[in-house]
């Protein structure tokens, strides 16, 4: 199943909500929930959600690289997943500092 939802949970209880469709980021941090529209994500001043979204984009990179090599024996690698990570991706690029 594929709601286009990434959820990340912190061992602090935070926790990071994408969703691609809606085009909205949740972040929920010390019992405060705040949500931004995905487009306004290079305009986000909130330092502790732009370091963990910075920490989840290292995450991702190096899953779907372990799994990109993998996919190297699979030439039967769905497309359509590869592009929706590679999208996924370029979206959090925009937090970089």
């Amino acid at each position: 199943m594929n709601n286009q939802t990434l959820q990340v949970a912190f061992k602090d209880d935070s926790v990071l909500l994408i969703n691609t469709h809606t085009k909205i980021l949740n972040f929920v941090h010390k019992k405060t929930s705040n949500t931004f529209p995905l487009e306004a994500v290079s305009n986000i001043e909130n330092k502790e959600l732009r370091r963990r979204l910075k920490y989840t984009e290292e995450v991702l990179k190096n899953i779907w690289t372990a799994q990109s090599d993998g996919a190297h024996s699979n030439p039967n690698k769905d497309s359509t997943q590869m592009g929706n990570k590679h999208n996924l991706c370029r979206l959090l690029n925009r937090f970089s500092p």
